[in-house]
């Protein structure tokens, strides 16, 4: 490698392929002038640091790149089947409490802190969750691989989960 960054080597095409592999890059990419702009979400991660997300991994982004297919994918099936928009999408803005939101939000899903006490752990109330949201209409994914692909796990220090919306839909994974 450190051949191959000073340029004093270069490497085989077998290496290349080898690389990209590892990296999960498509092999295309290298052969490149400059390196394609893969970012453009200014968003916060739901690590527990908070932190802003600088540049993700290819783990994070093959996820949301899936995610985002399945929800092309699901959009026109709801424009085909006329399923309404979502009223509580973009119902919200950043200038807004957070606390403010989520209690809108509790309303619009129909939890309560109490149900909630109900529950005996954590997993049994994020259960209920997905399945509230799902009820309001939400499509909500799961999953702590990428894809299919039990070797490539998911890094719950660089993020726990991230929401897409569009016109019609909340998408929540």
């Amino acid at each position: 490698w450190p051949l191959w960054l000073s340029r004093e080597a270069q490497p085989t095409l077998r290496q290349l392929e080898d690389f990209a592999r590892l990296t999960h890059t498509a092999i295309g990419y290298f052969f490149l002038p400059q390196p394609p702009v893969r970012w453009h979400c200014r968003c916060r991660t739901s690590a527990p640091a908070r932190r802003a997300l600088a540049e993700p991994s290819s783990d994070l982004l093959d996820t949301l790149y899936l995610c985002q297919q399945r929800q092309d994918w699901y959009r026109d099936h709801a424009r085909m089947h006329g399923l309404p928009a979502l009223p509580f999408v973009g119902s919200a803005s950043v200038q807004e409490a957070p606390e403010a939101v989520a209690q809108r939000l509790r309303e619009t899903l129909g939890l309560s802190t109490e149900a909630r006490r109900q529950l005996p752990t954590w997993t049994d109330a994020l259960r209920q969750l997905i399945a509230k949201a799902e009820d309001a209409g939400v499509m909500v994914m799961v999953s702590s691989v990428v894809g299919s692909n039990s070797h490539r796990k998911l890094d719950v220090g660089e993020f726990r989960g991230f929401a897409l919306a569009d016109d019609l839909r909340r998408w929540s994974s």
